[in-house]
């Protein structure tokens, strides 16, 4: 009976130690995520001149709300974006222009250091002059907890913690 007492203490111990981790690392960080597509070995060869080229020159990304509060994308972006993003559906990469997504892997790489490599990148579609994204490094998990977040009232259900979708603007 006592053996069963230890047994079930340190079993409980273990669960909360992985509960209070999962919950720790589920920050604002963006990087890392799960993810099934990625782009094709094309963009992974970049060349040292772009390379070279000043991040700013490259875009910026911008949060779903940023992006909204300075009217890059619409109410009806928004909701066509959760929509795809609630049913664990993204557009097929094939879709995405290779320069934009070389370029989009380029920021991401300078922005979270980062090999272009390492990065994956979830389409989610061109709204206006902006591409919705989630990006992601090769080989990095974050932890499996659902996440909601609403943004001028549409709400995304994100899979795990560390995924959110983000807005690139040239």
């Amino acid at each position: 009976m006592k053996n069963l007492k230890k047994w079930l203490v340190v079993m409980l111990s273990a669960v909360m130690a992985f509960a209070t981790f999962g919950l720790v690392s589920c920050g604002d960080d963006t990087e890392n995520s799960s993810s099934q597509e990625s782009i094709s070995s094309e963009t992974d060869n970049s060349s040292s001149e772009e390379n070279s080229v000043d991040p700013e020159e490259l875009g910026t990304f911008y949060t779903l709300q940023e992006a909204y509060d300075n009217s890059y994308i619409s109410h009806d972006n928004l909701q066509t974006i959760a929509e795809l993003v609630n049913s664990n559906q993204e557009i097929d990469l094939g879709l995405l222009d290779l320069e934009d997504a070389e370029t989009i892997k380029n920021l991401y790489s300078k922005q979270y250091d980062i090999t272009n490599e390492d990065i994956i990148i979830n389409f989610y579609g061109y709204h206006n002059d902006c591409v919705a994204v989630i990006m992601s490094e090769r080989g990095a998990g974050g932890a499996t907890v659902i996440t909601n977040i609403t943004v001028e009232g549409v709400e995304f259900i994100y899979p795990d913690c560390d995924t959110e979708v983000i807005i690139w603007k040239r």
